[in-house]
């Protein structure tokens, strides 16, 4: 993930506890390694925390999030694939043994 900057301005924003100061507003485009746009965000800062290696780690803090959802994702799907296997699995079971299944069910209940 890319942070590109699309642009930035100066604006007297509220500041702590309303007093209105300079800021540094930047536009920020957050882009996939492939190219394709995945957020865009506005930030404001006061010049002296100013910090542009900010969007960067920002970029990089958002792939890391992508990065865990999808090997959720991936963990989830794994764990659905096993148990629509043995959902299968025990499907076929009973239904070439249904006729065992339920005379042992018809024993079990003394009929």
């Amino acid at each position: 993930m890319k942070a590109i900057i699309r642009g930035m301005d100066k604006k007297e924003l509220p500041h702590n506890e309303g007093v209105r100061k300079i800021h540094i507003v930047t536009e920020v485009d957050f882009v996939t390694d492939s190219g394709e746009l995945a957020h865009t965000q506005f930030y404001a800062h006061v010049p002296e925390e100013f910090d542009g290696a900010y969007f960067q780690r920002q970029a990089d803090a958002m792939q890391g999030d992508i990065d865990i959802v999808a090997a959720r994702a991936a963990q989830q799907e794994a764990i659905a694939m096993a148990h629509s296997a043995a959902d299968a699995a025990i499907r076929k079971f009973q239904l070439e043994f249904a006729e065992s299944i339920k005379l042992r069910d018809n024993v079990e209940e003394g009929k």
